[in-house]
């Protein structure tokens, strides 16, 4: 949901809570704003929300109100686990990798960069057959069990994944439970992930637009078969992406955001007609016991 304050008077450092969830505001033409994700695991049932800050003589300030959350309908589903190589990613002498590459995704998703890269709706970054639903609630065959915190789109091993809008490779390399998996920054606490990759074609800190090609479909990691596990974050918290591919998200004013949009599917159309990139060479990224991941800001 869309966040909108208006004030008589200049107001800084506004942060907002919702269960659990901190969310930074930014200045706009019209107040201040922030987008807010419901997390899957929160019950229904009226909670308080609540912005605190300072105004324009240190003095702190606080707004409260109350949002209703609705029942999210999630289905339950088990996941079958057969075969060898997928199994041994449930072996115990491997928690304290998977603990480490968990972090390094943690630590670049926490980041919040001021400038909008996105404009408009996403788009669906693959075609093929919606397999799993966001939110679903699974166990597992070999034990365990966990919220899906993305939406699975099957096809043949070698489909192009596209970006979803214009943003900034922050991350593409080899995990692993996400396989090879590329993360990109669309600015001011918005990011999409592409898991199970067969390659990847694009490197970190490239900028790419919608509908470039960040890799292709595949199986690798934790898959029991080809397709894109596709996952979005805001601030962090996880949200269902399919929402942004009918509704438009902004910070920008509706003139703005307008003009961003045109610029933005320009670069959609370019990148369609282009021909596919070749899949890079790409090593595992597996962080060892001890070793530092930059930039660390926080954990889920």
């Amino acid at each position: 949901m869309r966040v909108q304050l208006t004030a008589n008077n200049k107001l800084y450092d506004l942060e907002g809570e919702l269960w659990e969830q901190k969310f930074p505001f930014y200045k706009t033409a019209d107040g201040f704003t922030s987008l807010v994700g419901v997390r899957a695991s929160c019950p229904p049932g009226d909670y308080p929300v609540a912005v605190t800050g300072f105004d324009a003589y240190d003095q702190p300030v606080k707004l409260e109100g109350t949002v209703a959350v609705a029942d999210g309908g999630y289905i339950k589903e088990k996941i079958v686990i057969a075969a060898p190589d997928k199994k041994k990613i449930f072996d115990p002498a491997l928690e304290e990798k998977k603990m480490l590459e968990y972090r390094k995704v943690q630590g670049i998703i926490t980041r919040k960069s001021d400038e909008q890269l996105w404009a408009g709706t996403f788009t669906l970054p693959a075609e093929g057959r919606i397999t799993s639903p966001f939110g679903t609630y699974r166990t597992f065959s070999t034990g365990g069990e966990e919220r899906h915190l993305g939406v699975d789109i099957a096809n043949k091993e070698g489909t192009p994944v596209r970006a979803a809008n214009r943003g900034k490779v922050m991350l593409g390399e080899e995990l692993i439970v996400r396989g090879k998996a590329v993360i990109v920054d669309h600015g001011r606490g918005v990011f999409t992930i592409y898991n199970h990759l067969s390659g990847i074609a694009v490197e970190p800190g490239e900028r790419v637009e919608k509908g470039q090609v960040l890799g292709y479909m595949g199986s690798s990691g934790l898959a029991t078969g080809s397709h894109l596990h596709w996952e979005m974050r805001v601030f962090k918290w996880v949200v269902d992406p399919l929402q942004w591919t009918t509704a438009t998200f902004t910070y920008r004013s509706p003139e703005e955001e307008a003009a961003a949009e045109a610029e933005v599917e320009r670069g959609y159309e370019e990148a369609l007609a282009a021909a596919p990139p070749e899949a890079k060479e790409t090593a595992g990224g597996h962080l060892q016991p001890g070793e530092l991941i930059p930039d660390m800001e926080g954990t889920d």
